[in-house]
């Protein structure tokens, strides 16, 4: 049961390491956005596309 224990809390760790990657990505991307307009809407950004962001 340990090594089970063990495997969930790893598996807890990395989702929350990809929740909070994907989170910075995404305010990088805006902040990088409101900074050089130009620049980003040459970029395809697939966060601002998806019908689930809206």
């Amino acid at each position: 049961m340990k090594k089970f224990r063990i495997s969930v809390g790893g598996l807890m760790a990395v989702v929350l390491v990809l929740a909070l990657g994907i989170a910075a990505l995404r305010s990088a991307s805006e902040i990088v956005g409101s900074l050089t307009p130009e620049f980003a809407e040459e970029l395809p950004n697939p966060i601002r596309e998806s019908p689930a962001h809206w």
